[in-house]
């Protein structure tokens, strides 16, 4: 999977392994809204972990690496099979 990828070597780079997905998530400029991960987990330990996100920073050029990066990666196919798409935005 690509964008997961790049996120995972960029975080490894930034030294900010821990949480890094989240705190992307939440700054991305593209979104009209302010995004909140709620991450599952199954551990205390895990949670800990998710919640270290407050911990990374990103600057303004990290946000251009990755916006730059997740532009040229082609995104395909459906968000969902066919099936679970029925039960997604029926109208009344």
């Amino acid at each position: 999977m690509p964008i997961v990828d790049f996120l995972r070597q960029l975080s490894v780079k930034r030294n900010a392994r821990t949480g890094f997905k989240f705190r992307w998530l939440g700054c991305s400029r593209k979104k009209p809204f302010h995004c909140c991960p709620i991450p599952g987990t199954r551990s205390v330990d895990h949670l800990h972990e998710n919640l270290r996100a407050v911990d990374v920073q990103l600057t303004p050029a990290d946000l251009r690496e990755i916006e730059t990066a997740l532009s040229k990666i082609e995104v395909y196919g459906g968000r969902m099979n066919e099936e679970r798409m029925k039960a997604v935005d029926q109208t009344e």
